[in-house]
């Protein structure tokens, strides 16, 4: 897969396990590798077709400034997904939280954490021979559907 990277993405947000941390925020640096395929809009020099990198940036300081986690490995799983539903492109992310001024007393350069998240292909097979048979298939996709960690691609006859 091809990947589009973001970089030192500064964002001041109100995350940490101190009351302090949440009531005053503070610094935090992402940066995050989108991999993709970009062969459409490289060759179609259109924008539409990729995943606009400073739209990104733009979603992830809302993101991470209208929610409060205790974790910086909460700030990131929920960040992961978001990108990847929100951002229909997107096959995996390979996302780092940096916690520059973290209180922990020592002179520190940074903490982070690191994760990698993707969409996995299923193939599922469903069947029913006990009452609404089509109803109850109708429904299990309509619950999968529902799901914002789930994407159902195809539903055959």
């Amino acid at each position: 897969m091809d990947r589009i990277s973001i970089q030192g993405l500064e964002v001041y947000a109100k995350h940490g396990v101190y009351p302090e941390e949440n009531t005053l925020g503070q610094k935090f640096v992402v940066s995050v590798d989108m991999y993709m395929s970009t062969r459409k809009s490289g060759l179609a020099d259109d924008l539409s077709l990729s995943v606009n990198y400073g739209e990104v940036c733009h979603f992830i300081n809302d993101f991470m400034t209208k929610h409060t986690w205790k974790l910086i490995e909460t700030v990131a799983e929920q960040l992961a997904q978001a990108l990847l539903s929100t951002y229909t492109l997107i096959e995996q992310v390979d996302l780092k939280i940096e916690k520059p001024w973290a209180p922990i007393g020592l002179p520190i350069g940074s903490v982070s954490v690191s994760i990698r998240r993707k969409w996995h292909t299923a193939y599922i097979a469903l069947g029913s021979n006990m009452g609404d048979k089509t109803g109850y298939l109708d429904m299990a996709i309509r619950r999968l559907k529902e799901r914002e960690d789930c994407r159902v691609e195809k539903v055959s006859e």
